[in-house]
């Protein structure tokens, strides 16, 4: 796991807490690279269930700039995320600017946006700018990780994603 992936990862674990919601990491393939002959390739990173919703979240990291690049969402993704929402499901595409140390952006957007937008550019690259003005952007936040130490560490506040709109 990247470190966007294990804040997203504990931002999820918090939420558990709340009985209107469950969220569960499926397994790395990249993590059997190596290991096993053969790992079955994953619909996204994590599966939840808010208040009876179903979404499936990929997360996507990037430190270039001015742009990101598609590139890095690979076919089945695009196609489990479409699938997802078609069969009524809600699906994102959690995006991470990395590019600036200790200012650090997220944004989510469903698949099918983003499509728009690429095709609208016309370029598998996608300026920052433009993500910035045509999706959602999710604030950083603190996260508790340990409520019998309070301890907290840096996490996103995934409760403003439509499909988790119960109130936490």
């Amino acid at each position: 796991m990247n470190i966007f992936e294990i804040e997203i990862n504990r931002t999820l674990k918090s939420m558990n807490d709340d009985s209107h919601f469950f969220s569960w990491r499926l397994f790395d393939t990249n993590a059997f690279r190596g290991q096993v002959p053969y790992a079955p390739k994953q619909p996204g990173d994590w599966m939840a269930v808010s208040d009876g919703r179903a979404t499936l979240i990929e997360a996507k990291s990037s430190i270039k700039e001015p742009s990101f690049s598609t590139d890095n969402i690979r076919p089945h993704q695009w196609k489990a995320l479409l699938d997802f929402e078609q069969a009524g499901g809600n699906s994102y595409f959690l995006l991470n600017r990395r590019s600036t140390p200790r200012h650090y952006q997220c944004f989510a957007v469903k698949p099918q946006q983003l499509q728009q937008i690429i095709n609208s550019v016309g370029k598998k690259s996608i300026r920052w700018k433009l993500i910035e003005e045509e999706t959602l952007e999710i604030k950083r936040t603190d996260v508790v990780i340990d409520k019998i130490k309070n301890q907290k560490a840096k996490g996103w506040l995934l409760k403003e994603l439509p499909s988790f709109s119960y109130p936490y």
